[in-house]
């Protein structure tokens, strides 16, 4: 029986009980004919639940035979009323048969629930599929597939074509058109859903009748399963989705996960039991059902590899992925031994449509040449477990929820870099290695690089050694630079939980964090006052203090807003630097600045009065007064602290643009890096500028400083890319200062008097850097266990099983996911759905 009709009889029992004191009262006060109507009525609700019971369960129920018995009682009383029963005697004969139907009812009636599930699409069917099959095994439910209608979305945002794809699903999987389930009649106690966006989806939408808040209207319980699985991380994004509002469960994946959502989420709401989409891909590969018509003759004898195009990479820069692409298509075109198997997002195409119309041209080539030239197998299958499955290795996107189906099937994972459009030239591995390069403020003699290593250069002139690995990940750039400190040096955290204290032979001492946040980029800067370290955050919620003498940590908190907010639904952290004993930070968004006083570290809000400010990027001083790079906009503004005189310097150069370096517009934001001070003269260093600025401080005068040794206008290819053009770095003398060349890696002397320079060759032993290649190793706590793409370790090699670094262990692969997977042994689905049905019976504290 439904859960809910059991629960309309229990409470119509409630209303005989009622009854029954009803009709004492009115035996006591003799009024027998109302008496004897009000047993009538008795009597008919009792048959009439035994017809409910009958038609709903069958013949020869306990509880009828006990409801029958209350109507003789009833009907007995209604004999004696004449003969003098009296109120109290009737209503204990009654409540005691009453009583016994009632308990037959709630004990020997077992309830059925009707689950009903209502993906969109069947190419994430997975993502519901395990949860289906239990609730389809389990005998006292009865499950439903309903696929719901959805829509593409316009430019515009408006609905444009209108799909269902319940014809798509498995033949396994029986359909129910969603116009034959009628919510508002069959009032469902459970429903499943794998769309968080309701409304704010901006490639599709859903039927808006299917929406969040209008499902709950018909059911007792509505839980969200994600559509997705990641690696371990989740973005800001996901932490809060419409449907969180209206949904009584949201399955996760591990306890891990618990941190990424919204502080405002109910902690009980979450449900750490693992991904139905992993159960899928972890069954599957137990047993491998037969290829589809046509893959065998390509397969056969063949290693096969799976390539993701993921929305996400499209979207970062559709033109870099494109071109990724074809280097693709053209390395497997080399390789008739090897298959590719390419499965671009269901959605991506719409995507392109929808949102980068202007690449539609090029995607359609590209796809052409794949097909025409039969480079592999083009994948638009809607299962994507049967083709995970098939094949032997995953290469593509590293930020896509497909590298995690692969790594809890236990198959390598090769994370593409989709910059990289060629086989590497000899020197192009100093690129990656010199991808974080040199900064100011720090001491260049050690070099943190990205793939968390720490070389030294013992005599300070630029000949590396390497000295250790930093920490267990192979990559992500957990460690920002190294400071010195007295006669100590310290590597501070962007990613990482902790500084370390170096040694020559590594690391000595790590002084641990609190960990506060589970997202990329705790702290973007570090700085030393005395005997202080203090850490600058970005999604860390205070800022730190390090006391390098006593080891206290003291956390400065409750000030974050004042120089970080959300640009372009990002958050950024403003400029900041040291300037006269204090710590000084600037708002990104504003003329708004926090300062620090290192030793009571009470802190001070002001308000720059300026006119043209748009947010600080980068601040540093001159030892006068402070310099505040724009985040917005081309006006650089000079604050004197000492007396409160502000400048403002808004005049460019003619030629004097902007183009942004990860997505390749024309822009105003981030135009300048760093600067340096020599004279009566400021020297700006371009971020997304298109050259360096010299600016006279006295008369406010621009030009483009013309530097001695030639700047690339790009990146020299994909190994060297950067954010960044150039930056100044170490101040060798009063006038002389290193500058860094990011797009090609190259770093010059320069005296800024004369104009003189030479260039700093950068010494690094190759054999010693290739011999520390990580290969398979855990990339880092959001992507876990991995090979990346390089300049030695390619896709050829990787083609070719050429080993670089550690060979691919399947055992530890898996014991990296087991961190982000509940249910290795892919009984997610069990488990969430005894957990609902539990919940519903009140089982569940």
């Amino acid at each position: 029986m439904r859960k809910a009709f059991k629960q309309n009889l229990i409470e119509v029992f409630g209303t005989l009980y009622e009854a029954h004191g009803v009709i004492k009262e009115f035996l006591e006060k003799g009024n027998l004919d109302d008496a004897h109507a009000l047993l009538c009525d008795c009597q008919n609700t009792a048959i009439d639940i035994g017809n409910i019971i009958i038609d709903s369960e069958g013949e020869g129920q306990a509880s009828v035979s006990y409801l029958e018995q209350y109507c003789e009682e009833v009907y007995q009383a209604d004999v004696e009323l004449s003969n003098g029963l009296t109120g109290a005697r009737a209503k204990e004969i009654l409540d005691e048969k009453l009583a016994c139907a009632e308990n037959s009812v709630k004990n020997d009636i077992k309830v059925r629930l009707e689950v009903v599930f209502m993906p969109y699409k069947a190419s994430m069917w997975d993502s519901l599929e395990s949860v289906w099959k239990a609730a389809d095994a389990d005998p006292d439910c009865d499950a439903y597939v309903v696929p719901i209608p959805y829509f593409d979305r316009n430019s515009d945002f408006s609905m444009g074509t209108c799909h269902y794809e319940g014809n798509d699903f498995p033949d396994y999987v029986p359909v129910t058109h969603y116009a034959a389930y009628d919510l508002s009649l069959r009032q469902p106690d459970i429903i499943y859903i794998h769309n968080p966006y309701d409304n704010l989806n901006t490639v599709t939408s859903v039927d808006p009748g299917f929406y969040s808040f209008e499902l709950k209207k018909y059911t007792e319980c509505l839980v969200y399963i994600p559509y997705f699985a990641t690696s371990g991380w989740l973005g800001e994004g996901k932490g809060m989705c419409p449907v969180y509002n209206y949904v009584d469960y949201i399955v996760i994946q591990s306890e891990k996960y618990r941190s990424f959502y919204h502080s405002s989420i109910p902690a009980e709401k979450l449900l750490p039991f693992g991904s139905p989409k992993y159960d899928r891909v972890i069954n599957a590969c137990k047993q491998p059902r037969s290829l589809p018509s046509g893959w065998k003759q390509k397969t056969e004898n063949k290693k096969v590899f799976f390539y993701n195009t993921s929305i996400g990479g499209l979207l970062s820069n559709t033109g870099v992925l494109l071109r990724k692409m074809q280097y693709v298509f053209e390395t497997f075109a080399k390789y008739p031994q090897a298959c590719i198997v390419w499965r671009p997002h269901p959605l991506l195409e719409s995507t392109i449509d929808s949102m980068r119309p202007q690449y539609k041209t090029f995607y359609n080539a590209l796809k052409n040449f794949f097909v025409s030239n039969d480079i592999g197998i083009l994948d638009t299958t809607p299962d994507i477990t049967n083709t995970i499955a098939l094949c032997d290795a995953y290469i593509g996107d590293p930020g896509s929820s497909v590298v995690s189906l692969f790594g809890v099937a236990a198959k390598p994972i090769f994370q593409l870099d989709n910059f990289i459009t060629d086989v590497p030239a000899e020197d192009d591995w100093r690129g990656q290695l010199l991808d974080t390069g040199f900064r100011q403020n720090a001491d260049n003699k050690w070099l943190v690089t990205m793939q968390n290593r720490l070389f030294l250069s013992e005599n300070n002139d630029y000949n590396y050694k390497y000295i250790c690995q930093l920490n267990q990940y192979s990559n992500c750039g957990y460690y920002l630079c190294a400071v010195n400190v007295g006669q100590k040096t310290y590597v501070c955290p962007v990613h990482a939980r902790d500084i370390l204290m170096i040694g020559k032979n590594g690391v000595e001492k790590r002084i641990e964090l609190e960990n506060r946040t589970e997202q990329v980029c705790s702290f973007v800067a570090a700085h030393t006052i005395g005997k202080y370290i203090f850490l600058i955050p970005c999604h860390y919620n205070a800022i730190v203090r390090y006391d390098t003498e006593t080891d206290e940590v003291r956390y400065i908190e409750n000030y974050n807003s004042i120089f970080t907010a959300k640009i372009n639904g990002e958050l950024t952290t403003g400029g900041s630097c040291v300037h006269n004993g204090k710590l000084y930070l600037a708002s990104p968004v504003d003329s708004g600045v926090l300062v620090i006083d290192p030793e009571s570290c009470m802190a001070e809000i002001v308000t720059v009065k300026t006119n043209n400010s748009k947010g600080c990027y980068a601040l540093q001083s001159d030892g006068e007064a402070l310099w505040f790079l724009p985040m917005n906009g081309k006006t650089v503004v000079c604050w004197n602290t000492g007396s409160g005189r502000v400048s403002e310097f808004s005049d460019m150069p003619q030629e004097f643009a902007c183009h942004n370096l990860e997505h390749y517009y024309l822009c105003e934001e981030k135009p300048f890096s760093t600067a340096v001070f020599c004279g009566d003269h400021v020297y700006l260093s371009p971020k997304y500028a298109n050259m360096f600025v010299k600016l006279n401080k006295s008369t406010g005068r621009t030009e483009q400083w013309e530097t001695p040794f030639t700047l690339p206008e790009d990146f020299k290819n994909g190994y060297f890319r950067s954010s960044e053009t150039a930056r100044f770095a170490d101040r060798l003398s009063e006038n002389v200062y290193t500058v860094f060349s990011l797009f090609d890696r190259k770093l010059y002397k320069v005296d800024l008097l004369t104009n003189e320079y030479e260039e700093i060759p950068v010494v690094f032993d190759q054999d010693e850097v290739r011999n520390n290649e990580a290969g398979f190793a855990v990339f880092s706590q959001w992507h876990q266990y991995c090979a990346n793409e390089s300049a030695f370790y390619t896709l050829p090699d990787f083609i070719e099983n050429n080993v670089i670094g550690r060979a691919f262990d399947p055992k530890e692969q898996i014991r990296a996911y087991d961190t982000i997977n509940a249910s290795p042994n892919g009984d997610c689905g069990k488990k969430v759905h005894q957990y609902i049905k539990d919940a519903l019976a009140g089982e569940v504290e």
